[in-house]
C-alpha cells in the first residue's frame, strides 16, 4: 500500500506535493498536514483504488486518495504554503472563510477544511 500511496503523491504537480507534509504512522495510517488519515483499498468490480478518510471526523465519507491529496494541498497552499507539522499557523489578522463558488464540491470541502482549521484555533493566512 505504501508504494501505491507514494505513486499517488507522485501524480500531484510538484508545487502541490511540496505543500503537503505526509508522515506514515502505521499500515494504512498517515498524518497529512497534521490530520490523521486512513487509506484503504476500495474494490469496485475488477478495479481497486485507494481512498482516504479522516479518522477524527465522525461519519466522514471516503474520498479517492488523489482527490483528497489535491484538496489538502489546496488548503496547505492557502494558509501560506507552509507545512503545518502539528504546529499552529499564526498571523496578526483574523480572516473568515469565503467561498467563491459554493456549488463546486471541491471548493466546499476546502472551505470546510479551512473552517475546521479556524475552529481548532489556527489562523488562515490570506495569500
Amino acid at each position: 500500500m505504501d508504494m501505491a500511496v507514494a505513486s499517488t503523491l507522485c501524480q500531484l504537480p510538484r508545487a502541490s506535493a511540496q505543500a503537503l507534509y505526509v508522515t506514515r504512522l502505521s499500515a494504512g495510517k498517515y498524518m497529512i498536514d497534521g490530520r490523521p488519515v486512513s487509506v484503504d483499498w476500495l474494490k469496485r468490480g475488477p478495479v481497486a483504488s485507494l481512498v482516504a478518510f479522516e479518522d477524527d471526523v465522525p461519519g466522514t465519507q471516503v474520498t479517492p486518495l488523489l482527490q483528497y491529496l489535491q484538496q489538502a494541498s489546496a488548503v496547505a497552499s492557502s494558509v501560506g504554503g507552509a507545512h503545518i507539522r502539528g504546529s499552529r499557523i499564526r498571523d496578526n489578522t483574523s480572516t473568515g472563510v469565503q467561498l467563491k463558488d459554493a456549488d463546486d464540491p471541491m471548493v466546499c470541502r476546502v472551505g470546510l477544511m479551512m473552517q475546521a482549521c479556524l475552529e481548532a484555533g489556527d489562523t488562515i493566512v490570506a495569500v
